[in-house]
């Protein structure tokens, strides 16, 4: 409990303490929701690109078979580049609900009932509430673990991104469709 508050209104104090501990420490908030806009910026992007491409195939490509493969290629590479920001989007959606969990453990404490009287009644309160707070501890630090590791796998998915770009613009440049110069 926290110091000088007693009962209920110092498992109230100990758990905003708590909390706020947890924010202070949530020192990739801002990354998260900064690589969260990335990642849907570039699935907007590859998921259009994607469907340009695809509907202008036949005329990109010129009829040809080597036109079509180039294309195809380029089509797949889009294709890899959004789903794998659609993927660490979903990993993102993941630890924002290992963050709230971790806190919503710690608030839950708040709401907790605790027994009247007994030595033995308050251990079992005293267990459950550390209990919960280890258990919040735990979630949130797997979730900042995760996004810490996570953050690399945009680079593939920039990279598939720009190799289909620079597939594509070699081979419009090649066709001539595209002045080089």
């Amino acid at each position: 409990m926290a110091k000088g508050v007693h009962g209920q209104k110092g498992v109230q104090k100990g758990v905003k303490d708590v909390i706020s501990i947890l924010d202070g420490y949530d020192t990739f908030r801002w990354s998260r929701k900064t690589l969260g806009g990335v990642a849907d910026f570039m699935i907007l992007l590859a998921v259009i690109t994607l469907a340009v491409v695809l509907w202008y195939r036949e005329d990109l490509s010129g009829g040809t078979p080597a036109g079509l493969v180039a294309i195809d290629i380029s089509l797949v590479l889009f294709g890899l580049s959004a789903c794998i920001f659609a993927i660490f989007r979903a990993v993102l959606f993941m630890i924002e609900d290992y963050m709230e969990k971790a806190v919503n453990g710690v608030q839950g404490i708040r709401a907790g009932q605790f027994p009247s009287g007994g030595g033995r009644s308050m251990k079992k309160a005293l267990d459950s509430v550390s209990s919960r707070l280890q258990d919040s501890i735990t979630v949130w630090y797997t979730a900042r673990a995760i996004v810490i590791r996570a953050a690399y796998f945009i680079i593939p998915g920039i990279i598939f991104y720009l190799l289909g770009v620079a597939n594509l613009i070699m081979f419009l440049v090649g066709k001539g469709l595209i002045p080089s110069g």
